[in-house]
């Protein structure tokens, strides 16, 4: 692993590799003032594009009224993955149904996407091209979440790459 630190006020971004895939972890912020918040980033890359595209984000009240007003990803539709429990928890939006299903339904991953979620307020999981990113609204400082949350993205990677893409 190497640290890169670009600016003097800025945190430094460690580049590596983890499970023989390419790693970068980042923190940033967004907002100004006491609006300001800080995030954690995770980008894991694939050896091979995905051809298909998946968000992932945590289900909160206001979701019905942010998938009527949904213009991100706009290219990408809503999905119920089958499962009571994590499709209460969980919201999916992915380029097809049936990819979406593949990867997210295993037991172990529905799992690990509802644990980090009990972790956090706020997190977000991409796949797109090729990129797995993770952003969490924190500073993830304990090294065993760390872990974990790297852990579980390795173990989804496989999964997508199993799928086919």
């Amino acid at each position: 692993y190497k640290s890169k630190q670009a600016f003097l006020f800025q945190w430094p971004r460690i580049d590596g590799t983890y499970h023989g895939n390419a790693l970068q972890i980042e923190r940033f912020t967004k907002g100004s003032g006491r609006y300001k918040k800080i995030y954690t980033s995770i980008s894991m890359h694939f050896r091979d594009p995905v051809s298909n595209s998946l968000v992932v984000i945590p289900k909160r009240l206001t979701s019905g009224l942010r998938r009527s007003l949904a213009r991100d990803n706009a290219d990408l539709e809503f999905i119920e993955i089958g499962d009571e429990l994590f499709d209460r928890k969980v919201e999916v939006k992915a380029s097809s149904m049936q990819f979406a299903r593949d990867v997210l339904s295993s037991h172990q991953i529905q799992q690990g996407l509802v644990e980090i979620r009990g972790q956090t307020r706020d997190l977000e999981i991409q796949v797109k091209g090729t990129e797995l990113n993770y952003q969490e609204r924190s500073n993830i400082m304990d090294l065993q979440y760390l872990t974990d949350v790297l852990n579980f993205l390795a173990e989804f990677m496989g999964y997508i790459e199993r799928s086919g893409r």
